[in-house]
């Protein structure tokens, strides 16, 4: 599927579970359940959070790729 197919789609569910109230929305929701679904979106959000800061991090700590310094630079050798 393409990427246009898959937003249209996403679309037609988001309207379908809205129109057959499959997913509540928080006001409709009693107390217990918002502690709950809010408890939820909290790990997600550090979950995702801690993605990418990890994806940064990765990113950040790699050296310049360089095709010269691989060339200039000849192997190590040991002596024995």
């Amino acid at each position: 599927m393409t990427e246009q197919q898959k937003d249209i789609k996403r679309t037609k569910d988001r309207e379908y579970y809205k129109k057959e109230n499959k997913v509540k929305k928080i006001t409709d929701m009693i107390e217990r359940e918002k502690r709950k679904q809010r408890k939820d979106w909290k790990k997600a959000s550090k979950k995702k959070q801690r993605k990418e800061k990890g994806l940064e991090n990765l990113i950040s700590n790699k050296p310049p790729q360089s095709d010269n310094d691989l060339a200039a630079v000849p192997p190590e050798r040991r002596q024995v």
